[in-house]
């Protein structure tokens, strides 16, 4: 049965829409909705008289009032999504003579009412982000204008945790965080939160909504930095990890498009992954490769990896470390272009080659084992570029055992100033001739005094211009 005095009253269609809008569910919501009331039946709603019946989705519809056997257990441990993107959600079909280019027209004509401007661009350049994922629903032309729109935010942070994801982004336009969250739910698929407001979708499921959004909001815009956190742990299991088919669809999703490029200069993210066995020794799966390989080279500048602390899953409650990374992220361009490297934690532990060959990269700041720091020199000495060098190491590195390992190397020399205090450890050491030119040398400096209001274990590498000192002498 189709109410047709609600579905031909223009002014009951206007009051309708202008009620979903102020609500901010999308359109493809807000016709869902409206088209249940059009085709609802008066009186009491079965569903109150039989037991076994519940609102259910078929076709990415709810129905209500209709009797269906007990669902499927669900074990909230086993990832019901896919690692690439589903093109193909389920489509609406209702019998009635209303359909969702009408009410995008309504919605239409009430964000030129908001922004008071009737230009498309002129609307979507006065909405925030949020606002902007839904503008890219009305229709063809908000959703090409969005395609092509910068967002405005500068940093975004992504968290996966328990059964969700989260987005937080410093909207520039609206002055203020913004907070979205994707949370499972496998009868309706997805729970989505903006900020305090909430709503089921039963178009796609959690992580591929969350990495659709992600690709829209980041694919034309320039950020300062992006974040791939991970929540510690479950309180309710806390032998349970969380799901990571996000990553690989988000990446599906750059990959289809061909040319872009994810355009950050800071890439931070919790590693994670780890080659247990020969069969888990696929580089496609592994996140930090998957991530690190969506950035644009030439705008990236920093990358800092933290170890997710996964003591809680583990039998013997001991933290697993990481003892190098795999080959293929050392070759990324992305890894060997940025200026800056930050994986100072000590459930890192990489060797020098991991940091040093083929990278460009002019701080670094890195836990190092004394027994490699003369690795370190060889390794240093072989780079073309840069010239220069800043690292922080450690807190619990031993200057004064890696001097006694060093006092043996013939290659190497130490050099004036040589200060060793109670709280002061400055040595100095020359390397040898830079590039076979006798005039400029490598250099190498101990220093753990304060450094910008911070006590941090340093060493510098630098070339120095000797032709002065050795005319004097």
């Amino acid at each position: 049965m189709v109410h047709k005095h609600l579905q031909d009253s223009h002014e009951s269609l206007t009051l309708y829409a202008r009620y979903e809008f102020l609500k901010r569910n999308p359109v493809s919501e807000a016709h869902r909705n409206f088209c249940e009331m059009l085709t609802s039946e008066k009186g009491d709603n079965a569903s109150n008289t039989l037991t076994n019946c519940r609102p259910v989705y078929t076709t990415a519809i709810m129905f209500y009032g209709t009797c269906v056997e007990k669902p499927e257990e669900v074990n909230p441990e086993e990832d019901s999504d896919t690692d690439s993107e589903d093109l193909n959600p389920p489509k609406e079909q209702f019998k009635v003579n209303f359909h969702k280019k009408d009410l995008s027209k309504f919605y239409e004509k009430f964000y030129e009412e908001k922004h008071k401007t009737e230009s498309i661009k002129n609307v979507i350049a006065a909405s925030g982000a949020l606002e902007r994922l839904y503008l890219r629903t009305l229709n063809g032309n908000f959703l090409e204008y969005v395609k092509k729109s910068k967002f405005p935010i500068s940093h975004l942070r992504t968290t996966r945790a328990y059964g969700k994801v989260k987005l937080q982004f410093h909207d520039k336009g609206k002055k203020k965080i913004q907070n979205l969250e994707y949370w499972r739910c496998d009868k309706y698929r997805t729970l989505i939160w903006r900020n305090y407001h909430a709503r089921l979708d039963g178009s796609r499921r959690f992580q591929q909504f969350a990495a659709r959004n992600v690709f829209q909001m980041t694919r034309c815009t320039p950020l300062d930095e992006i974040e791939f956190k991970t929540e510690p742990y479950s309180s309710w299991n806390v032998a349970f990890e969380p799901f990571d088919k996000f990553y690989y669809i988000l990446a599906d999703c750059f990959l289809k498009s061909l040319v872009l490029k994810m355009n950050a200069k800071k890439f931070s993210m919790d590693i994670t992954w780890f080659k247990s066995t020969p069969q888990d020794n696929n580089p496609k799966k592994e996140p930090l490769l998957v991530l690190l390989n969506l950035m644009k080279p030439e705008a990236i500048e920093h990358i800092k990896l933290r170890k997710w602390d996964d003591w809680h899953i583990r039998e013997n409650r001991k933290t697993r470390i990481m003892r190098n990374f795999s080959r293929k992220v050392r070759q990324l361009e992305q890894w060997r272009m940025t200026r800056k490297l930050d994986i100072l934690d000590k459930n890192i532990q990489v060797l020098p080659e991991d940091y040093i060959v083929g990278s460009q990269a002019e701080t670094i700041r890195v836990g190092l084992k004394e027994k490699d720091v003369y690795e370190l020199c060889e390794l240093v000495r072989q780079r073309r570029f840069p010239f220069f060098l800043t690292m922080t190491v450690n807190g619990d590195f031993d200057y004064l055992k890696a001097v006694g390992l060093l006092a043996v190397k013939r290659d190497i020399k130490r050099v004036p100033p040589f200060e060793v205090n109670e709280n002061l450890v400055k040595v100095s050491y020359r390397l040898g001739n830079f590039q076979d030119r006798k005039s400029l040398e490598f250099f190498m400096d101990f220093d753990n005094a304060e450094w910008e209001g911070k006590k941090e274990n340093k060493i510098f590498f630098h070339i120095k211009d000797t032709t002065d000192e050795k005319t004097k002498n």
